[in-house]
């Protein structure tokens, strides 16, 4: 590394309130481990379950985070503010499961990110670049993995953050996008999600700042349960505190895809915006199949309304769904009204050698809010050999609902199961 460029980028970290990690004094070894460093300025540096970059350097030494677990995590407290923040990263290992990386400031996650790397081994360098965080003062950092459990590991390095010394009106909003305020049709509004607003600076030093849902099928609110097209934020002595304002799709949209913007104005700073995303999910007919194998059937089934939320895609060994305990996959509404007999039927295996995984197959006749058990499978053979299980579902009497629901949980033993080639029809057989 380049002692010149080095000691260039602290100087100007100096005169312009700018920090920089190049983690060259790194204690990390090769090893999963918790631990701290001192780093440069004098700056400690605590990680969780984490090792040195190995074979997958981006800039000579780095430090690689490995899963959400625990979750692997690098931190430490900061001062002189935050403007600005940016760090390499680096595919570290084969595995295709999506890398995810989250920037938290103050305990508030900021950012996240989901570097598009290629599938088995990639050594493109991709920035996780975030601007316009403006924290000014002392402020906790954090970067950690998030999102579904496993091996996902990357390596970090060159890690850069611009100082924030207050002065001009302005108005943060954290995060700034809000995704998934789905809900299925007839069911709506989607449940809601919250992001933060605070201001400094404001002029007049007293007055408000109104946030305002600009289309017409997002509502927000201040309390969770009044919701509205705008609300308006009390501010004094030119500061609005972390205030939380909630927003939802509303109800009584037709099936399809909503996106729009929350803007966030007044006290003579520059608006700022939230991006919200929303779907309304059509039920599912029978016969549906989707065989789970590859990147487009599992964005095709979320795109439909299945919830994937806890479990993993996985692209090798032939392509499979991976659930782990308390992992579910969960349809969206099937009318069973249409049907007297439901079956489904799904190619299942063990994983890492381990059997005595337990699939459980459950229905529910009220839009998901609770399950009943109809069957469960233990699997009882190790190895990577599929076997096809079928399991019937009665949906007369009580279960024959419009907004019914199927879901497919890992409710005991240890590893995961794989998932794959599903295939849901209507059953016309004797139901005993």
């Amino acid at each position: 590394r380049n002692l010149i460029v080095f000691f260039s980028i602290v100087l100007t970290g100096w005169s312009w309130g700018q920090g920089f990690e190049d983690f060259n004094l790194s204690n990390a070894t090769a090893s999963y481990l918790d631990g701290s460093f001192v780093g440069n300025n004098g700056i400690t540096w605590n990680y969780v379950h984490s090792r040195d970059e190995g074979v997958y350097p981006i800039d000579g030494k780095g430090l690689m985070l490995r899963r959400s677990d625990e979750p692997s995590s690098l931190s430490a407290s900061l001062t002189g503010g935050i403007a600005s923040f940016s760090v390499d990263t680096r595919k570290a290992f084969t595995g295709n499961a999506q890398r995810r990386l989250e920037l938290l400031i103050n305990n508030v996650v900021v950012a996240q990110f989901e570097p598009e790397f290629g599938s088995g081994a990639d050594a493109t360098i991709i920035p996780f670049e975030v601007n316009d965080i403006n924290i000014e003062g002392t402020f906790d950092l954090v970067l950690r993995l998030y999102g579904t459990t496993g091996n996902q590991q990357i390596t970090l390095d060159n890690l850069v953050w611009t100082g924030y010394t207050p002065g001009v009106p302005s108005l943060t909003v954290l995060p700034s996008t809000l995704l998934n305020l789905n809900y299925d049709v007839n069911y709506g509004p989607s449940a809601s999600t919250s992001f933060q607003v605070s201001g400094l600076n404001l002029d007049p030093a007293n007055g408000s700042v109104v946030v305002d849902a600009t289309g017409t099928e997002f509502e927000v609110s201040t309390d969770d349960e009044n919701f509205s097209a705008s609300v308006s934020l009390a501010y004094t002595a030119g500061e609005l505190e972390n205030t939380a304002v909630y927003a939802r799709l509303k109800a009584g949209l037709s099936a399809g895809l909503y996106t729009d913007v929350i803007s966030v104005s007044g006290g003579d700073a520059d608006a700022v915006e939230v991006s919200v995303e929303g779907r309304v999910f059509d039920p599912i007919e029978l016969p549906y199949t989707n065989p789970f194998r590859t990147t487009t059937d599992f964005t095709t089934a979320q795109e439909q309304g299945f919830d994937l939320s806890t479990v993993l895609s996985v692209l090798s060994a032939g392509g499979y769904i991976r659930i782990p305990l308390n992992g579910y996959i969960e349809t969206p509404i099937i009318d069973f009204t249409q049907y007297d007999g439901i079956e489904v039927a799904v190619d299942l295996t063990t994983l890492n050698g381990i059997d005595g995984q337990v699939l459980s197959f459950q229905i529910s006749n009220d839009g998901g809010t609770t399950y009943s058990t109809i069957e469960s499978i233990e699997l009882t053979t190790a190895g990577t050999v599929y076997n096809t299980y079928n399991v019937i579902f009665d949906v007369t009497d009580a279960n024959s609902v419009v907004n019914g629901k199927l879901r497919f949980a890992m409710t005991a033993g240890i590893a995961q199961i794989r998932f794959r080639d599903l295939s849901i029809t209507e059953f016309t057989g004797k139901i005993w």
